[in-house]
C-alpha cells in the first residue's frame, strides 16, 4: 500500500495530441481533476505560461467510441488557435479520496512538473 502522503505519479502516453486519434493518453491520475490538472500542465510545458504566452478558449469533454475525450483550444499570441485533445478514460468521473493530493507529472524525461504541490 502507498503512503497516503506520497504523490501519485501521472504519465503522458499516446500521441502529441493534436487530433483525437494521436490524443494525449493521461495514465496514473487517481482523480478526474488531477487529469485536468495534468492537461493543462501538458499545454504550459509545450506553450509557456496560461495568461502571458497563450489565453485559454475552451475546455470541453466529450466521448469517441469507449474514450473519454477531452479538449482543450488555446489562442497563441498572433492569434493562432491550437487543439489539444486528451484521452482521461482511466481518471473519468473519479473522485478524490479525504486529503488525496495531486500527483507529480512526469512529462516522458527526468524532469518534474511542480504545479502539483497542493492538497486538496
Amino acid at each position: 500500500m502507498a503512503d497516503p502522503g506520497e504523490k501519485a505519479e501521472v504519465r503522458f502516453g499516446g500521441g502529441n495530441g493534436d487530433t483525437i486519434d494521436r490524443a494525449v493518453v493521461i495514465r496514473g491520475a487517481a482523480f478526474d481533476l488531477a487529469a485536468t490538472w495534468a492537461e493543462f500542465a501538458y499545454v504550459t510545458q509545450a506553450y509557456g505560461q496560461k495568461d502571458k504566452d497563450w489565453k485559454l478558449i475552451s475546455h470541453t469533454h466529450g466521448k469517441q467510441g469507449d474514450r473519454e475525450i477531452d479538449t482543450i483550444e488555446i489562442e497563441l499570441p498572433g492569434g493562432e488557435r491550437r487543439n489539444f485533445f486528451f484521452d482521461v478514460t482511466e481518471s473519468f468521473g473519479k473522485w478524490p479520496s479525504a486529503g488525496e493530493s495531486y500527483p507529480k507529472v512526469k512529462d516522458g524525461g527526468d524532469s518534474e512538473d511542480t504545479l502539483f504541490g497542493n492538497t486538496i
